[in-house]
């Protein structure tokens, strides 16, 4: 990420066992689609912790997507809402996390509030 984004990150620590770069990968492609979404000068939300699970959630206050695509299209390869997107960013980000044994989810809220949370 570059320019002038604010990141807010809370929560607590958590330990994740998995291939380091690999989710590193899928943090950072979650900050990108994040701040792609969002207006300029609006801050991404981090949040980190544990109930059952260990989750991220990256929160954003982007358009976000209409609830058809979300059902039916968002995590299959080369289906995207981006003009200049490939389609394949959060279908990788999918595939590695269950790898790990995790899953990736999106809340949608009416008006400008989204989350994408992976366990």
């Amino acid at each position: 990420m570059c320019g002038n984004e604010q990141v807010v990150v809370s929560g607590a620590t958590v330990l994740v066992c998995g291939d380091e770069l690999e989710v590193q990968g899928v943090l950072l492609n979650l900050l990108h689609n994040a701040r792609e979404a969002s207006a300029l000068a609006q801050p991404i939300r981090v949040e980190v912790g544990c109930d059952d699970l260990a989750f991220v959630r990256v929160i954003d206050r982007g358009a976000g997507m209409d609830a058809d695509f979300i059902e039916h299209r968002l995590f299959r390869p080369f289906e995207t809402t981006k003009k200049k997107g490939f389609g394949i960013g959060l279908y990788q980000c999918q595939q590695v996390i269950k790898a790990h044994g995790g899953r990736i989810d999106v809340q949608r809220k009416r008006g400008p509030s989204g989350k994408i949370i992976d366990r």
